[in-house]
């Protein structure tokens, strides 16, 4: 995990912490109540902060710094009194650790990051971390604001948030301007006042993000997003504001003429960047006669929410402004309280919910004393400000807004010379705003790799930190927002922006490579098949004809792949091809052979192999047959494929046997005249037909003749034969009692030189 403020943003996180850290809280948790502990903070030095409790924080918590006021506003007695100059850092507001706790000073992990002035009410707020967490009823609230702390409700859910009942801040923002009672003048025409010799010269200003100034704190001109006051003519007092502007209060009493005083709304206020405002009060009224008259309404507080899931369930999140519902008589009314603020950075939301902001109405008059007269309504109070992470809402009728003004209090009677109905002059509140594309939250920077992570061999993998940050520095001196990596280490980056530095660091280990090999290519015999086997402990396997087996069986030409996955994410790949399909070997003995009884002939094959299996057990490349029977050969050739034959051996009939042709065994072709040809001779009747050929041990023939008269001289394409032995095969037809019998005889002649 990186250093410097810690915000969590995902379960693994959550759970490292949980381990880690006493303020995370991890549980489904149901929530209602206040859960947040509160402190005004004083004094900032670097990391330290002076505060006025440490009670209920503790080492490890994560807290929020948030700057309730602190603008700057124009003091000059005229319309412009209360506008604001500066904003200076008024609704800031960044998250931080708790490192240490002392007497009366809390110290921070890291430095903050934004300004921040002690001067102008500023506060620490802790932010209850969970897992998942249910709003139960009553509902959740927060502190309501006194002037030092409150105001604010902050909590962070890393998974679901389910809202089984409502989050309502309204009323806990700023204080509505109090009633203050003197003597009545319709000449009054303050901008701003005080009160002089205990006497008030005014209804009170609402309070704001700005601070009143000393001993101006009545009268009708606002305070930045505060209302003003009513005066001593009666006149209503403003609307607050946040977003949207707060409404003018009503005229002064009616018996005073057509004096144009009326109590001013509080300023609209822009947020540019990430800020957050309660809801400014309305103007409090003013008392002359000893009759009810109405205080100004107060502002809806802070929501700072973090949640993974919002499941709104049909809920409501409301920070409304006060309406304010004490009817004047015969006095002043106070204008009603603006809306406050909801920050939602949240990555989702499931169910319906409304968020509400909504202004207050401003206050009613009645008058009893001077019937056929009119007092002042107050004006209605502003509309609140909603901004969210989001992009834009999920989806249409899931999520309800109310960012809606408050409306101007009303004469009540019926026979005051301002007419009926009427509010006199009061005006209604501005709506306010939504704003999506909320960025992250303010604080240090944080950076995440994620999780140590396993490399497959051969494969490059993508370290990426998150996006958003100035500069980057990885541990090989890279300085983009990614880095690719192809081998085992330790990979750091550092990151920084406006606020300071982080680092984080990830371990990328390399699967070991399980043996994947398929063997040599090779080739098949005709009718064969071949198991290629991949091998075990692999997670998967995948070949190349969709197969998700081992092993693969294969008979064809071809080329055979497997893909296989090892380690989770890994993968190897290995081929096997069938290069060709050898056709299987003939051992051709000839047809079947009849010899006469007493007889030999050899059997032999015309092709040389490389082993011989006579089905009699020789493993020679010919045999010596003279007795009947099935005589079968097994081949091996040189690619080691086998093939076999057979033939049938018989006798003749002895009355066959009469004509008897001799074939020799040897023969010497030197041209001497003695034994140079090879031919039979016969003895008795001379055949009808007659086919002789040889043939060499690589199954050439060499000679053939059809008669038996022409033998063989021993040469072969005009050059002597080599000395050894050759087969030969002969067939011949013989006529015996009227009947033409054939007869078929074989074996080897030897040349010797």
């Amino acid at each position: 995990m990186g250093s410097g403020c810690l915000h969590l943003k995902t379960f693994a996180a959550i759970i490292s912490f949980c381990m880690l850290w006493p303020g995370v809280i991890c549980a489904q948790t149901p929530i209602s109540g206040i859960i947040n502990s509160y402190a005004k903070v004083t004094a900032i030095a670097g990391s330290d902060l002076t505060v006025s409790s440490t009670a209920g924080f503790a080492i490890g918590d994560r807290i929020v710094l948030i700057q309730m006021k602190g603008a700057v506003i124009d003091g000059t007695l005229s319309s412009v009194y209360g506008s604001i100059i500066d904003y200076g850092t008024s609704g800031n507001y960044e998250y931080a650790t708790i490192e240490t706790i002392g007497a009366g000073t809390i110290t921070l992990s890291a430095p903050l990051c934004k300004d921040f002035d002690p001067a102008g009410s500023l506060q620490i707020v802790s932010v209850p971390e969970y897992i998942d967490a249910s709003v139960e009823p009553p509902g959740l609230t927060a502190l309501p604001w006194n002037g030092n702390t409150g105001g604010v409700l902050a909590l962070n859910v890393t998974g679901t948030l389910i809202l089984n009942a409502d989050i309502d801040i309204s009323e806990t923002g700023f204080r509505g301007g109090a009633i203050c009672t003197n003597g009545f003048d319709c000449s009054d025409l303050s901008w701003a006042a005080g009160i002089f010799f205990g006497l008030c010269q005014g209804g009170r200003k609402g309070e704001g993000i700005a601070e009143f100034i000393t001993g101006e704190n009545l009268g009708r001109a606002r305070i930045a997003n505060g209302g003003g006051g009513s005066t001593k003519s009666n006149c209503g007092g403003g609307g607050g504001s946040n977003a949207g502007a707060g409404g003018l209060g009503a005229f002064p009493w009616t018996g005073c003429g057509t004096l144009s005083v009326q109590g001013i709304g509080g300023q609209a206020l822009t947020y540019s960047g990430d800020l957050a405002y309660a809801g400014g009060c309305g103007g409090g009224g003013y008392r002359d006669n000893s009759q009810p008259a109405s205080e100004g309404g107060d502002g809806g507080g802070i929501l700072l929410l973090e949640a993974g899931v919002l499941d709104g369930a049909g809920n409501t999140i409301r920070a409304d402004g006060e309406t304010v519902t004490l009817v004047s008589n015969d006095e002043g009314a106070g204008g009603g309280g603006a809306g406050g603020t909801l920050v939602l950075r949240v990555d989702d939301i499931v169910s319906t919910v409304i968020f509400s902001v909504r202004g207050g109405k401003g206050g009613d008059t009645q008058n009893i004393l001077f019937p056929f007269n009119c007092h002042g309504p107050g004006g209605g109070g502003g509309g609140g400000y909603i901004t969210t992470s989001l992009g834009t809402w999920p989806a249409i009728g899931l999520v309800t807004t109310d960012v809606s003004a408050g409306a101007p209090g009303n004469v009540l009677h019926t026979t005051g010379d301002c007419g009926f109905p009427s509010t006199s002059g009061a005006e209604g509140g501005q709506a306010g705003m939504v704003a999506f594309d909320l960025s992250t939250s303010p604080t240090l920077p944080d950076v995440h790799l994620g999780p140590d992570l396993a490399l497959c061999a051969g494969d490059t993998i993508t370290l990426i930190a998150d996006a958003g940050f100035d500069t980057y520095l990885w541990s090989d001196g890279s300085i983009g927002s990614t880095l690719e990596v192809s081998t085992a280490g330790t990979y750091t980056v550092e990151v920084t922006n406006g606020c300071g530095l982080d680092r984080d660091t990830v371990v990328v280990t390399l699967e070991p490579i399980p043996p994947l090999n398929l063997g040599d290519d090779q080739a098949l015999c005709e009718g064969d098949e071949l198991e290629i086997n991949a091998g075990s402990g692999f997670l998967s396997y995948l070949w190349s004809d969709g197969s998700s087996d081992s092993v693969l069986t294969v008979n064809a030409v071809g080329t055979y792949t497997v893909q296989v996955t090892y380690g989770g994410v890994c993968n190897l790949m290995d081929s096997l091809a069938i290069t060709e399909i050898w056709p299987l070997p003939f051992p051709d003995l000839g047809p079947d052979i009849s010899i006469c009884e007493g007889e030999q002939v050899t059997l032999a094959t015309p092709t040389v192999y490389t082993s011989y299996n006579w089905f009699s057990g020789e493993s020679t490349s010919s045999i010596l047959a003279e007795i009947p029977g099935n005589y079968g050969l097994t081949v091996l050739d040189a690619n080691g494929c086998m093939g076999s034959d057979s033939l049938i051996l018989d006798y003749l009939p002895t009355d066959s046997c009469e004509t008897e042709f001799i074939f020799p065994n040897a023969f010497t072709p030197n041209g001497d005249g003695l034994n140079d040809i090879f031919r039979p001779v016969v003895n008795g009747a001379l055949p009808l037909a007659f086919e002789m050929i040889l043939v060499n041990r690589w199954g050439q023939t060499i000679f053939a003749s059809n008669d038996y008269h022409t033998g063989w001289d021993g040469t072969f394409q005009g050059k002597d034969a080599e000395i050894g032995s050759y087969i030969w095969q002969a067939r011949m037809t013989l006529i015996k009692e009227g009947q033409a019998i054939e007869q078929s005889r074989a074996g080897t002649i030897t040349i010797i030189r």
